[in-house]
């Protein structure tokens, strides 16, 4: 997961209205002012003015890319993880793997088809499928490379939450599902038109609700650094990181002592938080 696309997710939803009423774009290109090219397809890009050389001297990469790269960059992002999601066609058969694209030739960017309404973000972990809040999170199997992250969703807070509509009790565990209220318990956001009256299974109509997800590569670093054992709970990133992680992570964000430099950690570092590459 690129580092910041966990803070973007909200910008897809967006982007799908517009997308929505020109279907059948797949495979064109477009050009800004500058020039830079955007295709629409399903391909994450995977670096941004490439090639990218640590030198000495260094070249390419974000460092030198000019903010017209930068765009581009980000609406091949957008684009990508708006494609319909090959979960979302029947026909291509189960079990399916999280964050695929369907194929170009199957659904389109903005496809309003039935088979291809489920986006490629929406497939993404739900925080509470990474975090749980009791136990372990749906599907984890320590002895499989991917940690079972293709499983399907379920949600499993510290206190059973019911469907707020009885008759629904028994549905499919939805995708999307807006279970974040406040961002780090610092703040919240309202919506000031909204009849403030409480209604049946909302006790806050100008509250709003949002989700945060993350990608495989996130979720893989969550695990595969704890500790397999399941009564080994200090060392379950899930739970909590560990306290040395935790002291190493502070240091490392703390200013330099004087006249000294810092090295950068390693992406996916086991001993500070470093999320990887992805």
């Amino acid at each position: 997961m690129h580092r910041n696309r966990g803070i973007r997710l909200w910008r897809p939803l967006v982007l799908f209205i517009v997308a929505s009423v020109v279907p059948g774009i797949s495979g064109h290109r477009a050009f800004g002012q500058s020039g830079v090219p955007i295709t629409i397809n399903s391909t994450v890009p995977d670096e941004l003015n490439p090639p990218f050389n640590s030198g000495p001297p260094a070249s390419g990469g974000a460092p030198s890319a000019t903010p017209d790269q930068a765009a581009a960059f980000a609406w091949q992002e957008f684009i990508a993880v708006n494609w319909p999601a090959a979960l979302a066609s029947p026909q291509h058969g189960q079990p399916q793997k999280r964050d695929q694209p369907a194929p170009e030739s199957t659904c389109h960017f903005g496809d309003p088809s039935a088979d291809c309404a489920l986006l490629v973000w929406e497939t993404f972990r739900g925080k509470v499928e990474i975090f749980p809040g009791d136990g372990k999170g749906p599907g984890y199997n320590p002895s499989t490379k991917t940690f079972d992250y293709d499983a399907l969703p379920a949600y499993n807070y510290l206190l059973p939450v019911p469907a707020c509509d009885t008759k629904q009790k028994d549905d499919s565990t939805p995708w999307v599902n807006l279970d974040e209220t406040d961002q780090i318990t610092l703040d919240n956001m309202y919506a000031g038109v909204v009849d403030p009256t409480q209604q049946q299974g909302n006790s806050a109509p100008k509250l709003i609700r949002f989700l945060a997800k993350a990608n495989r590569t996130e979720y893989e670093y969550v695990v595969g650094n704890s500790d397999p054992d399941p009564s080994d709970f200090k060392n379950h990133w899930w739970v909590h990181v560990p306290s040395d992680v935790v002291q190493a992570t502070r240091e490392y964000l703390g200013p330099p002592s004087q006249g000294g430099t810092r090295q950068a950690p390693r992406p996916g570092s086991k001993t500070l938080v470093s999320l990887p590459n992805g």
